[in-house]
């Protein structure tokens, strides 16, 4: 998505249909009652917005939508929103783990200081390096996971 968005346009290349990330279809896809989720999700959890698809794109709705879907209660860790935290990515992982590494233990010094006992996500990417440094009695959760 954000290449077809940022980069296409830079390449002359010129689409001519809206383009859309994974969690902003699903998340209409539930408003528009065309599926549904079972609330099944027991916790309170914060979502981790990818920093780029936040700050560039605005997407940080539609996460959070899917997630009190299934029945998550939300709270909100520092730094999230338009203000998005980055935890690293899967370039700066496969060249520089120990920043990463930091990066995300970061972020999850952010939901330690918070009630939460999981940490969503809607990135790949984050979910990657993330899933390196989860504290002790905490958990990490793809939030595609729980539309299975």
């Amino acid at each position: 998505e954000q290449i077809m968005k940022q980069k296409y346009p830079e390449w002359e290349c010129e689409i001519k249909t809206p383009v859309t990330g994974a969690s902003v279809y699903i998340a209409g896809l539930l408003k528009e009652g065309r599926i549904s989720v079972k609330k099944q999700a027991e916790g309170l959890a914060a979502y981790h917005d990818d920093d780029r698809a936040a700050r560039t794109f605005h997407e940080f709705e539609s996460g959070r939508d899917i997630a009190k879907a299934a029945g998550y209660k939300l709270t909100e860790m520092f730094n999230h929103m338009e203000l998005a935290k980055s935890c690293g990515n899967s370039l700066t992982l496969a060249y520089m783990p120990e920043i990463t590494e930091k990066a995300a233990k970061g972020r999850w010094d952010d939901l330690l200081r918070t009630k939460a006992e999981i940490m969503l996500t809607a990135s790949p990417q984050s979910l990657e390096c993330l899933q390196r440094t989860i504290p002790q009695g905490k958990q990490l959760k793809d939030i595609y996971t729980v539309l299975d």
